[in-house]
């Protein structure tokens, strides 16, 4: 009878001992589990990026037509025997977005980059009431990220004009024009800005008749530009 009692005694202290070993080491890994789960959902709430303001969108990065600008101001040249030759101009561009065929050619560039398809009626105000109707291809570039509110930019660019006043120094009414410009935007929105620009335009025939001796003007410029 002692000899069952005490075997008795001995499985009930073996089965307490296994249970007593396994219950931390159950509870250990149960820790561990919940620990690492922890790590992982703090790790996918770091890597998800933070939502960026003004940042264009890849739709918006390719979008051939990117907008337009209006300008107008005032413009001054000096003509021969006649004195100053005023101009009030009115200017019409057609935004193109010239990045998605430069980065098929391996480049990349991180700003504004245009091509403009500019048309104007300019209406001269001395020495006689005139107009100068015409177009121009322009050449457009940025120097900081496009999402900026400030932008400054250079263009360039060459056209075609009617003038309807006669000059000693142009044989021709049709001339042609080459123009530099710079200026600056800054947008009240994501999609409205204003606009001021100087421009350096130099026209003549190209040499097609004589006289031709060129009529220099400086352009300055105010009006809005609008982003689709």
């Amino acid at each position: 009878m002692r000899k069952v009692s005490f075997f008795v005694f001995v499985l009930f202290l073996s089965s307490y001992s296994v249970s007593f070993a396994f219950e931390p080491a159950e509870a250990f890994a149960q820790e561990q589990a919940e620990a690492k789960a922890i790590e992982q959902a703090q790790g996918t709430a770091q890597a998800r990026p933070a939502p960026e303001e003004n940042v264009p969108s890849q739709s918006e990065k390719t979008k051939t037509i990117t907008g337009f600008e209006v300008l107008s101001g005032f413009a001054h040249a000096k003509i021969h025997n006649r004195g100053n030759y005023n101009l009030v101009p009115l200017i019409f561009d057609l935004n193109f977005n010239l990045k998605p065929p430069i980065e098929k050619l391996g480049i990349k560039y991180w700003g504004l980059i245009q091509f403009q398809l500019e048309g104007f009626i300019n209406t001269v105000t001395s020495p006689k009431s005139n107009v100068e109707p015409g177009g121009a291809f322009m050449f457009k570039i940025g120097f900081l990220p496009e999402h900026y509110k400030f932008q400054p930019y250079v263009k360039m660019g060459v056209g075609m004009l009617y003038m309807s006043q006669a000059t000693n120094e142009q044989s021709t009414r049709f001339n042609f024009i080459e123009q530099g410009c710079a200026g600056v935007h800054y947008y009240l929105t994501k999609q409205l800005g204003l606009t001021f620009e100087c421009r350096y335009r130099h026209l003549s025939n190209a040499g097609i008749s004589h006289p031709n001796s060129g009529i220099n003007t400086a352009f300055y410029l105010l009006g809005a530009s609008y982003q689709f």
